[in-house]
């Protein structure tokens, strides 16, 4: 009732696993396992985990069944007369026995040239229900096995079907005998159920099949039709062996995929804010043509010259272990106001006299990195994860220089405009860095994660399942320390009775510590954490505040460690027919509503968050957290953008009442 996984069995070396079915004495469970894309039949003792390979070879076994003395299977085969694998010419699938302690394998072949799947045995053991194409329609038959007499059970109209031609559609219940069926019939799939004691069936005498009902007329078609001649001879047309040279297999990139190029256009406060800014970027796939060598590539520029950034990413995916490596460079670019150089007069009003005025400045930070990454999957949901490089930490500082529009001294040159008495001129971006002496940082990193997903994602964000990352990266160079990440995420599916069951809630709930540790964790070159961005607690975001109440408040938001609970439940909203309370595809969304609670602490010393110059310093003793409660819509919008306005009410906060907001984020 509970949903949750009991037990989980490793099968290693197997690729995919289908058709697992248990013992009658609940010690084994049989599959069809395919490895090197060969798919033979596999048993697993549970109480020990052995695995076992009861079949060998290159044909296909399919549709496991337990006979009920626990030792002898039933499956579907295409092994015996008719399969010929050097002409690539495969037999009907057709029904056989295996004895699991002897490996001894009888073909049973009731309707030769005929399709036999689904083998299904009585709850005697003496007969075997499988379905059969003899008429041209799947039907259930049941054969006896020690007689070979064969039994017609069912004759329907459209036939006894599952989704695909050899999915299973028959069981049979272990307690009573009875039969249910699968049928596809007025556009849906219906389940039928037929009692023991009228699944007997009409007998049949072993004649060879017919084949009109599920041909179009003339039912001799095969014999004088050219078309269907050349249908049936798996030779016909091919060209000699000789005819097709063959060299050693080498991958070379081709182009895959070119991104549709994004363009971004900002305006924010005036001249003392940021501006108007364009923004943009565009991507590039490679691959080979197996997919073993991927080449990503990103471009993209925001602003001047000095804006351009770039990315390169090579993934080597030949093997289970994964590797390639990443190299770039990527500005940052932040714009803010703040006053002249002090070769400029400095603040108005200041000892430089009327020079002092307050400029634009343009802050940019280059990360330089050359990288090399791999990846080693466990199983589909987990994987380890490794890196290790070198990243150049590069600044840039430039302030838009103000001078008088009107007057110039004795050389020419303009002077320092007069703010109060006459009009002035932005004449260009001077440097800035003389001021605050900026000094490139050079890192090699190296670390590791365990990572693990196997969550089930809705519209906007996971519905159901696990996520989770523990990971730690050591930096020394420049700066020396060490990086720790620890971040689970739970998320519940449950259906209450008051809703419909299109519309199931999703209580998700995540815990989250990022820290930095050691000797340069609280370095000035490093930018703060803050704890109030809209992804980690709502309602404290940096444009909330005031410079008065943030001064009063950052104590609380800003450090090198953060600790973070939230948990969230999520409703569809808009959405499919099968998930959504009102059907409207065209814009999916979910209402949430939220409880987020974080904590912060650590020394920092950065160099424009903090202008005093004192840095910011609480221990975790001492620290306190701070919550939020709220709601919030989130919105695909046409599956390009995830929006998420939210309404938060930051409880920790006396200065405001509700804080809106907006993410652009999928739901963590």
């Amino acid at each position: 009732d509970s949903r949750d996984v009991v037990r989980r069995i490793s099968i290693r070396g197997i690729g995919a696993i289908k058709d697992p079915t248990w013992s009658p004495d609940g010690s084994q469970i049989a599959f069809a396992g395919v490895a090197g894309g060969i798919t033979d039949l596999y048993s697993v003792d549970l109480a020990t985990d052995e695995v076992r390979q009861l079949t060998s070879d290159r044909y296909t076994d399919l549709q496991p069944n337990w006979h009920p003395d626990s030792r002898r299977l039933a499956f579907v085969t295409d092994r015996g007369p008719g399969t010929d694998f050097e002409r690539l010419v495969f037999a009907p699938v057709r029904l056989a026995l295996l004895d699991t302690e002897t490996g001894e394998i009888e073909v049973l072949n009731p309707f030769p040239g005929r399709k036999h799947i689904n083998p299904a045995w009585s709850r005697d053991g003496e007969s075997l229900y499988f379905i059969s194409d003899r008429g041209g329609f799947n039907d259930v038959f049941r054969l006896a096995v020690e007689t070979g007499e064969i039994f017609q059970v069912t004759e329907l109209a459209t036939g006894v079907a599952g989704i695909a031609d050899l999915s299973p559609a028959l069981s049979v219940a272990k307690g009573t005998g009875s039969l249910a069926f699968s049928v596809f019939e007025a556009q849906r799939y219906s389940v039928y159920r037929v009692a023991e004691q009228d699944a007997s069936g009409t007998p049949l005498r072993p004649l060879t099949a017919r084949v009109e009902a599920d041909i179009l007329p003339p039912a001799d078609a095969i014999g004088r039709s050219t078309v269907e001649g050349y249908l049936a001879d798996a030779q016909a047309g091919l060209p000699a062996a000789q005819a097709f040279p063959t060299r050693e297999y080498r991958s070379r990139l081709s182009l895959d995929y070119v991104s549709q190029p994004q363009v971004g256009v900002g305006y924010g406060g005036g001249y003392y804010g940021s501006g108007f800014g364009v923004a943009g970027g565009i991507q590039f796939l490679f691959s080979d043509q197996l997919s073993d060598n991927v080449l990503g590539v990103a471009v993209s520029a925001n602003g001047t010259l000095k804006d351009l950034g770039g990315q390169a990413l090579y993934v080597n995916r030949g093997k289970r272990l994964t590797y390639g490596g990443l190299v770039g460079q990527v500005p940052y670019l932040q714009v803010f106001a703040g006053c002249a150089p002090n070769e400029e007069g400095g603040c108005p009003g200041s000892e430089g006299g009327p020079g002092g005025y307050l400029t634009r400045y343009y802050y940019r930070t280059y990360h330089t990195q050359a990288q090399a990454i791999s990846a080693y999957p466990l199983n589909q949901s987990q994987r380890f994860e490794a890196q290790a490089g070198y990243t150049r930490i590069g600044y840039d500082l430039e302030y838009d220089r103000i001078v008088s529009a009107t007057r110039r001294d004795e050389n020419g040159d303009r002077v320092a405009c007069d703010f109060g008495y006459e009009p002035c001129l932005i004449t260009g971006r001077e440097s800035a860095e003389a001021d605050y002496n900026f000094q490139a940082l050079h890192l090699a990193q190296a670390g590791g994660a365990f990572v693990g997903d196997y969550s089930y994602f809705g519209f906007t964000s996971p519905i159901r399942g696990t996520r989770y990352r523990f990971g730690v990266e050591g930096t020394t160079g420049s700066l020396t320390m060490v990086t720790a990440t620890a971040d689970a995420r739970r998320y519940q599916m449950v259906r209450p009775d008051i809703l419909p069951e299109r519309v199931p809630l999703t209580l998700a709930v995540r815990g989250l510590h990022y820290g930095r540790y050691g000797e340069d964790a609280a370095a000035e070159e490093l930018s703060p954490l803050y704890l109030g961005y809209g992804t980690f607690v709502r309602g404290y975001s940096y444009n909330s505040f005031t410079a008065e109440e943030l001064g009063a408040f950052e104590g609380r938001l800003f450090g090198s460690k953060v600790a973070l609970a939230s948990a969230e439940v999520r409703m569809p909203l808009l959405g499919v027919p099968q998930l959504g309370l009102i059907t409207f595809p065209y814009l999916p969304s979910e209402l949430v509503f939220f409880a987020d609670a974080g904590m912060i602490w650590g020394t920092i010393d950065e160099r424009f968050v903090n202008p005093t110059g004192e840095p910011i310093s609480t221990s975790f003793l001492d620290q306190k957290p701070i919550y939020s409660v709220g709601a919030s819509v989130r919105t695909n919008v046409l599956g390009a953008i995830i929006l998420e306005p939210y309404m938060a009410f930051p409880l920790s906060r006396d200065d405001t009442g509700a804080v809106f907001g907006l993410n652009f984020t999928p739901g963590w």
